[in-house]
């Protein structure tokens, strides 16, 4: 049909429902000729607007596509320009020409996803009996056409719990807001539809970014940048909110609107380098939730005392609940490889840089296997070659294994969990290990280790310090004893009066 308007050498418009004595604004607007799925190729697709001609339910002519155009744009949202020629179909962005249809309704479901094959030349077969699929499966024809990653760039109709697992939309109206969204004219990744999920391209950016819920509070997520925006100039890009649930394995946060665009609640902290490729899941699985990678975790709590300054490997850190996740989903499953991290401590007097290694693990060979994480510590200086090998940025993603690390530098496995340091006239005995317990800020459903530091202070003249004793505050007890839920950290990682 899009063809058969578009070969058309004139085109009539019968608005039934217009009044012969109205010439208003409103009157145009309330007609249903612009509130129908199919009539918005009938719009759009005739290449002369001169040769579409209206009329109203007397059959008066009341003017041409080309005299009503600046009515019309304002009735429909779609640009003077397109509506005129002077702006091709393909030169929109795939989000901008979802909202044209996001106020449009049909008769029957199919039609919302096949009225809309002409405007993106599209060839499919017509399926009437599947439902909403069809407009799914019309974007999953998109992104095998188009380089546009504004097909993404929509926003959920409903309020959304935080178990829900989608990538595409539903209907149109999910583009409602996404009328002034372009793609990036100068990108060319590559993106694809797979049997695990969108496939996306470790060429195309991932950002990490700062935000606030939708009651208040700050947090950290994944961003992927899928576009600019027409209207905002300062900080025009902006793009979908991404949640990591695995290595290379990210789910849409449904719960949050659009990314950026303007918004200036969000502030870009880093963009991510030599990012693998990664997958972003398009529907639920059975077999992976967002706790399928969490089981037995390595979880670092927010703590007034220190800051996180890097963290190894890149794959598992989870930015966002701060943990550090499984490399499979499997129970027996442990961490083969070093995990490394580098601490800002806020030491009265000055603050002081750490390094932490885990060592945590699995049983590979039939050896025993670590049921619980130990530490390797070290002040950021003292082993140069040692985070120089970890925290470089070739090997970040994925780091060292640590039978490779045990090869290089045995002399690694010497460390204790243990460090001294002085600031001032005052010595600081440090003691870092991970404690299993359920860290309900992030699940309720599985036990997390979560890191626990105890800081002691003793004055230069007073050689003695008392060991750490279970159950004495400010010291560390048995790494296998539960933790108490949000706030572990604010119990174990404190500054004594010695």
């Amino acid at each position: 049909m899009y063809r058969f308007y578009s070969a058309a050498k004139r085109c009539y418009v019968h608005l039934e429902d217009l009044q012969p004595d109205d010439y208003s604004k409103k009157g145009l607007s309330s007609c249903r000729w612009l509130t129908r799925g199919w009539t918005l190729q009938e719009l759009l697709a005739p290449r002369k607007p001169e040769n579409v001609r209206f009329y109203d339910r007397t059959w008066k002519y009341r003017g041409t596509k080309l005299t009503l155009a600046p009515f019309l744009s304002d009735c429909t949202g779609i640009r003077k320009g397109v509506l005129l020629g002077s702006i091709a179909l393909a030169n929109c962005s795939i989000a901008e020409r979802m909202s044209w249809a996001a106020g449009r309704q049909t008769t029957r479901i199919e039609d919302i996803g096949y009225s809309l094959l002409g405007l993106f030349e599209i060839n499919m077969p017509l399926l009437y009996g599947e439902g909403t699929k069809s407009f799914r499966r019309l974007q999953e024809e998109i992104v095998k056409r188009e380089n546009d990653l504004t097909i993404l760039a929509w926003e959920s109709l409903k309020s959304e719990g935080e178990s829900i697992i989608r990538l595409f939309a539903e209907s149109p109206a999910a583009f409602s807001n996404s009328s002034l969204i372009d793609y990036f004219h100068d990108d060319f990744g590559n993106f694809s539809i797979t049997n695990k999920g969108l496939l996306v391209s470790g060429e195309i950016p991932l950002r990490v970014v700062s935000t606030k819920t939708p009651d208040g509070k700050d947090i950290c997520m994944y961003a992927l940048f899928v576009g600019t925006s027409f209207k905002d100039k300062h900080e025009p890009d902006g793009g979908i909110y991404l949640r990591k649930l695995g290595p290379k394995l990210f789910t849409r946060e449904l719960t949050l609107p659009l990314a950026g665009f303007g918004d200036d609640q969000v502030k870009v902290i880093h963009t991510l380098e030599d990012v693998p490729d990664f997958y972003i899941l398009t529907d639920p699985r059975q077999n992976i939730s967002k706790v399928s990678f969490w089981k037995s975790s390595l979880h670092i709590p927010s703590n007034d005392l220190f800051e996180i300054e890097d963290t190894v490997p890149e794959e598992l850190w989870d930015v966002t609940n701060r943990v550090f996740l499984k490399p499979n989903p499997y129970i027996w499953m442990q961490y083969p490889t070093v995990i490394a991290m580098e601490l800002c401590l806020k030491l009265p007097g000055g603050n002081k840089y750490l390094v932490v290694f885990c060592d945590y693990r699995g049983d590979y060979k039939g050896q025993t296997k670590k049921t619980h994480p130990s530490c390797k510590v070290f002040w950021k200086g003292e082993q140069p070659r040692e985070e120089a090998l970890i925290f470089r940025s070739g090997i970040r993603n994925e780091s060292i294994y640590w039978s490779q690390l045990e090869i290089d530098s045995p002399h690694i496995l010497q460390l204790s969990s243990k460090v001294t340091t002085r600031v001032n006239k005052t010595k600081f005995h440090i003691w870092v290990c991970f404690a299993k317990g359920i860290v309900a800020s992030i699940t309720d459903r599985e036990e997390l280790f979560s890191l626990k530091i105890d800081i002691r202070q003793q004055l230069q003249t007073d050689e003695s310090v008392a060991q750490p004793s279970e159950g004495e505050p400010g010291t560390v007890i048995d790494p296998i004893a539960p933790d108490t839920g949000d706030n572990i950290c604010q119990d174990w990682v404190h500054v004594p009066r010695l």
